[in-house]
């Protein structure tokens, strides 16, 4: 066969349909440049909008770092001063229990003393009272040989004995009591 030689309504065609085609490129080549522009401006907001949601997350996670570490300084801090105030309660509390243990210490001392100086004075006493007695009981037994008269004199001489017992007793009772209210 042959070949045939276009004919001029077919090269009009073809210029058209290859117009046609031109257009429909060039249309899809502005698309495309809108289409990437709009997708360059898209990750340019995207990415713009991450830094900006990376950086308030990274201030968020210095700030709770800072925060963590100033209540665990202040946590220490508040450890610290427990430890420093359960230190002092202990120091003081021996030092009371000392002050204590030395004044009742001193206490006992000073009531062994008075019952000491008491019980001597007492003997003292009794000494002098026993000596009266005896005196009393010489001079009563003297006495009784005289008769009538005698026994008045043993009467009243027996009642300033009692009456010498009783105030010896007051005066002994009223020591007492003065020693053991020191």
């Amino acid at each position: 066969g042959r070949a045939r030689a276009p004919s001029m309504s077919d090269s009009e065609l073809l210029s058209k349909k290859v117009a046609q085609l031109t257009k429909v490129i060039a249309l899809l080549n502005t698309r495309n440049e809108d289409a990437e522009a709009k997708l360059a401006q898209v990750k340019t907001a995207a990415e713009h909008e991450l830094s900006g949601a990376i950086a308030d997350a990274k201030a968020k996670i210095v700030a709770a770092i800072e925060k963590g570490t100033k209540q665990k300084a202040a946590e220490k801090d508040m450890q610290d001063r427990l430890k420093a105030l359960e230190k002092e309660y202990e120091t003081e509390k021996k030092k009371g229990l000392k002050a204590i243990e030395t004044a009742k210490e001193q206490e006992a001392k000073r009531a062994d003393e008075r019952i000491a100086a008491a019980t001597k004075q007492l003997d003292v006493l009794r000494g002098e009272l026993e000596a009266r007695c005896t005196e009393l009981e010489r001079v009563t037994g003297a006495m009784r040989c005289s008769g009538e008269r005698d026994k008045e004199m043993a009467s009243k001489h027996k009642m300033e004995l009692e009456a010498v017992v009783q105030h010896h007793n007051k005066k002994y009772n009223e020591m007492l009591k003065e020693q053991l209210a020191e």
